[in-house]
């Protein structure tokens, strides 16, 4: 099933839209599945998920989380708190990934994603590349696999 996000969310170094206009929940879930898809395509197969504080964070999040899972990536979940947080846990708990629902320094009716993959961040075109993840299935071999002993994982 494909989803239609609105291309102003899809920045350079985060996703970020206006909660209830740009932003929804279906987003969320649909960035969870597209990003349990580049992660498995990886290697990786777990991924440390956390929110801040704001109010419309919390469903954000589980939409996330939904899209993960059912996407197959396994959820480490590590709760409200800041950006760097989620950082720390995600080069400490030996996951593949980590993404955090943050609005960052944006007014109050916006919220986004920070994503890192492979302990690299994840940015640019990776972010312009979930839009086509997210149709694909993580089951199929529509997209390269990279072992963990390949010679490009090093």
């Amino acid at each position: 099933m494909s989803h239609r996000f609105d291309p102003t969310i899809l920045r350079e170094y985060d996703i970020r839209g206006i909660v209830g206009e740009t932003l929804h929940p279906a987003d969320a879930r649909a960035i969870g599945g597209a990003f349990a898809a580049a992660l498995i395509a990886e290697g990786g197969r777990s991924v440390a998920v956390g929110y801040d504080g704001r109010l419309t964070s919390p469903a954000l999040h589980a939409a996330l989380v939904e899209g993960l899972t059912e996407a197959g990536a396994d959820v480490v979940s590590i709760g409200c708190g800041p950006t760097p947080m989620l950082y720390y846990a995600a080069a400490t708990l030996g996951v593949g990934g980590g993404i955090m629902v943050t609005g960052s320094h944006n007014p109050p009716d916006y919220n986004g994603f920070k994503l890192t993959l492979g302990g690299r961040p994840f940015y640019g075109a990776a972010i312009r590349r979930l839009p086509s993840r997210e149709r694909l299935s993580v089951y199929s071999w529509d997209f390269p696999v990279r072992s963990q002993g390949s010679p490009d994982s090093q």
